[in-house]
């Protein structure tokens, strides 16, 4: 039985951590006027760090778990040690996927709707004064979004803008002032 959860934790870890290195290049935020899948999106900027440290606490758990095995030499422990090797891997991929959520990080902000399409308001803030620090407007017919970043006005976030239906238009304002509008 413990056999079967040293595997299963191994096989679970390295196929985590090969799905969060790919979100990160699939996920992110990408350039202006690019499109980006909603779901991905969510998943990156909010999970990205509980993975990291969810695939932590497993590979600590099968190592300390393997550790006795290996010093008394039991039959599977090289075997064992190689799968652990991979699942360390594992980890590691999932940091190099989470590492730049410590600079940059993303939070939706409103959802309205307008004919045709779901538009999401959102702020990627990183250290004060940098150029990624901005509103992000998703436009989304479907699961793809498209990407517009409008620049914070404040420089702060304070007030933080507002995103509101005026006809059949998306208005993001800041202060009574509108720094975005959706096509009709």
């Amino acid at each position: 039985m413990l056999r079967n959860w040293f595997t299963l934790t191994i096989v679970s870890s390295v196929i985590i951590g090969l799905f969060w290195g790919a979100l990160r290049i699939y996920g992110a935020l990408p350039a202006e006027g690019a499109q980006v899948a909603y779901p991905l999106l969510l998943a990156y900027y909010y999970g990205a760090l509980p993975v990291s440290i969810l695939l932590l606490v497993s590979v600590i758990s099968v190592a300390f778990w393997w550790l006795p095995l290996a010093m008394v030499k039991r039959p599977g422990w090289l075997k064992q040690g190689a799968q652990i090797v991979l699942s360390a891997g594992a980890f590691g991929l999932s940091v190099w996927s989470a590492a730049p959520l410590t600079r940059v990080i993303y939070r939706d902000v409103a959802e309205v709707v307008v004919p045709g399409a779901s538009v999401r308001l959102g702020v990627s803030a990183a250290a004060p004064g940098s150029p990624e620090s901005r509103y992000v407007v998703l436009v989304c017919p479907g699961l793809l979004c498209r990407v517009t970043y409008v620049t914070d006005p404040t420089t702060k976030f304070e007030p933080l803008a507002t995103l509101g239906v005026e006809g059949n238009v998306a208005v993001v304002r800041v202060d009574d002032r509108v720094v975005w509008r959706s096509a009709p």
